[in-house]
């Protein structure tokens, strides 16, 4: 997820378990598990704000594709009826 190996999470937990005192690692495991939950509920977030941009985005981009077509249309119209 971070870009870390299963070598560098085996040396992370022998270093947690070593700074951590034993009463105090239920704890701590169950903080480690709320912040895991709350960051992963926080990229999901982040991730539903991001297609919602672009959603709108595309809907804006599209709309003037169709208003600047209209206009070109338009003028083409008018060059042919000046035209005859």
């Amino acid at each position: 997820m971070f870009g870390l190996g299963f070598i560098e999470i085996i040396v992370i937990g022998i270093v947690v378990l070593l700074a951590v005192k034993p009463e105090d690692l239920p704890n701590f495991v169950k903080k480690i598990g709320r912040s895991y939950k709350e960051l992963k509920n926080t990229i999901s977030e982040v991730n539903k704000m991001k297609e919602d941009f672009v959603k709108i985005a595309d809907k804006d981009i599209k709309q003037e594709i169709v208003d600047k077509t209209k206009k070109v249309l338009d003028s083409d119209d008018a060059l042919t009826v000046t035209k005859k």
